[in-house]
């Protein structure tokens, strides 16, 4: 089994779509690019609007408790 592993990783090619190891020649950039920047700014998104509403939430509640 150990042959096996060694022989494989011996003898592999790169991966011409691999992230990291770069980007193939089907003008896959773009895509790659806007799916990172998509992935990265949801999530932010998401906790930046969520702690928008718990603000506003609590804001409004102590402002009916005051008068």
């Amino acid at each position: 089994m150990k042959c096996f592993w060694l022989f494989l990783v011996s003898f592999s090619f790169p991966a011409y779509a691999c992230s990291v190891c770069g980007f193939g020649d089907d003008g896959s950039r773009w895509a790659y690019l806007f799916t990172t920047g998509l992935l990265t700014i949801v999530p932010l998104g998401v906790f930046a609007a969520l702690g928008f509403y718990i603000y506003r939430y609590y804001h409004k509640s102590s402002q009916d408790e005051l008068g």
